[in-house]
């Protein structure tokens, strides 16, 4: 059904069972983590790449400019 409609399968799962059935989707999140999609997929290699996969803490102040830095982008993509 994803590739028809032409979106990612993870988000098409989560969309799905959070709204049919929440309880399911916790259990499934709990036992097998959060299913992520292709994009977030990118993020992460980016991450490990720039932190030569050594899964350093972010400080707080460190999240809030990720936070904003990718507002930016999606304001910027969006406006292209």
């Amino acid at each position: 059904m994803a590739d028809a409609l032409h979106v990612d399968r993870a988000r098409l799962m989560r969309m799905a069972l959070s709204e049919y059935m929440p309880d399911a989707y916790h259990d499934i999140k709990q036992c097998l983590g959060e299913p992520i999609t292709q994009n977030e997929r990118v993020v992460l290699e980016v991450w490990r790449d720039s932190t030569n996969g050594e899964d350093p803490a972010i400080p707080e102040h460190a999240i809030k400019g990720l936070h904003q830095g990718f507002q930016l982008i999606m304001a910027q993509a969006n406006n292209s």
